[in-house]
């Protein structure tokens, strides 16, 4: 089975649900929430740098 689904290939998140790659879906900020409660953290801050202009700034 690992032979099969370690091709490379990019999976949906409901394909990676699907064959256990991944315990769960969520976005962005379930992420921050869940790292910040397996921190114990009770306060946090989040910075948006946004995706940026890119190098030439085009």
């Amino acid at each position: 089975m690992l032979k099969k689904i370690a091709e490379g290939k990019p999976y949906t998140g409901q394909q990676a649900l699907n064959i256990s790659l991944i315990d769960r879906l969520g976005g962005k900020d379930y992420a921050i929430e869940l790292a910040a409660n397996k921190s114990n953290m009770s306060y946090y801050n989040v910075l948006d740098y946004g995706t940026g202009l890119g190098f030439f700034g085009i």
